[in-house]
C-alpha cells in the first residue's frame, strides 16, 4: 500500500486476505507498517467504524448519500 492509501481500503485487504499487517511503501521503499493493533487504536478512537468498512467493501454510498470519505489515510513513519 502507498502512504496515502484510505485506511478503509487497507483495512478490507486485510480482511479479505487473512493478513495481521501491511507494509506501506513509497516508490518501493518500506515506510512503515500497519497493523490490526493500529487499526484497533483508530476504531478505539472512533475515526473508523466497522459500517465505514463494511459499506466500502459492498461498494455502498454513505449515509449522507457518498462513498465513505477517504480522510483516513495510513500515516507516514517517521525516520528512527
Amino acid at each position: 500500500m502507498q502512504p496515502d492509501a484510505d485506511l478503509t481500503d487497507l483495512v478490507s485487504l486485510m480482511l479479505e486476505a487473512g493478513i495481521r499487517s501491511m507494509p506501506i511503501l513509497d516508490d518501493g521503499q518500506l515506510v512503515g507498517i500497519v497493523s490490526r493493533r493500529d487499526v484497533l487504536r483508530v476504531v478505539a478512537r472512533g475515526e473508523l467504524t466497522s459500517e465505514d468498512v463494511w459499506r466500502r467493501r459492498a461498494g455502498l454510498p454513505n449515509g449522507a448519500g457518498q462513498v465513505a470519505p477517504a480522510e483516513h489515510r495510513t500515516e507516514r513513519a517517521s525516520p528512527r
